[in-house]
């Protein structure tokens, strides 16, 4: 990266150099680093270099921190003359993520069923949300920016997440578990391999296909 870099600003040196006569004004380009997304948006930091040519002055590089749509920086070249050319810069900077709140369903849920309607509040002050994800799958909002989504349930303990995304890049997350109850139609015993020596015994735990422990076993071989 650092070579590309360099071999630009050469490139743009020479450009610069060998488009400008003795009387013409100073030149002056910004290269702002790194480049906005294609939303136009960037979601660091900004480090503006300002290069110029047939220039006695020429502003300094900065970094910008502070966040926010359309801030404008302006560079300026000049010489002994007193003749200037100015450049501006427009950043639109976010690197804050989007805020999600889980409404429905609260924590600790427990619930026979075999789906779940699941609703969420996001929202995203700087650059505007982009798009949000129900367990994995997109899914609108609203003008609100409220989430709905449906989540199939599988027996036991099943992760609920919404995910939203802003213009720049940024994303944010909010989940809970919900478990899923119900009459037990098979049984797991762990670990399932073990073993045991003749004349001890050794305790196991018995879980059903909802995810819930039935209780331990104890295994006895005689001698």
């Amino acid at each position: 990266d650092k070579l590309r870099v360099n071999t630009a600003r050469v490139c743009i040196l020479a450009w610069m150099l060998g488009t400008a006569t003795a009387a013409a004004q100073p030149l002056i380009i910004a290269l702002p680093r790194p480049d906005a997304n294609a939303r136009g948006w960037i979601n660091s930091p900004v480090r503006i270099e300002f290069i110029c040519a047939r220039a006695d002055t020429c502003t300094e590089n900065v970094v910008v921190v502070t966040e926010g749509a359309g801030q404008e920086f302006v560079g300026t070249a000049s010489d002994r003359n007193g003749a200037t050319r100015t450049t501006p810069v427009l950043l639109n900077i976010d690197y804050t993520p989007p805020t999600v709140k889980l409404e429905t369903p609260t924590a600790h849920v427990l619930t026979p069923a075999s789906s779940i309607d699941v609703v969420a509040h996001i929202a995203d002050a700087i650059s505007g949300l982009a798009s949000a994800t129900c367990n994995g799958a997109p899914v609108g909002v609203d003008r609100d920016g409220v989430v709905r989504c449906r989540v199939s349930l599988e027996p036991g303990a099943n992760d609920i997440v919404i995910e939203a995304s802003d213009m720049a890049g940024n994303s944010g997350s909010a989940g809970t578990r919900v478990r899923r109850i119900g009459t037990a139609t098979s049984l797991t015993i762990v670990p399932e391999v073990a073993s045991v020596l003749v004349g001890s015994s050794r305790t196991f735990q018995v879980i059903s296909d909802f995810d819930m422990t039935v209780g331990p076993i104890t295994w006895s071989v005689d001698t």
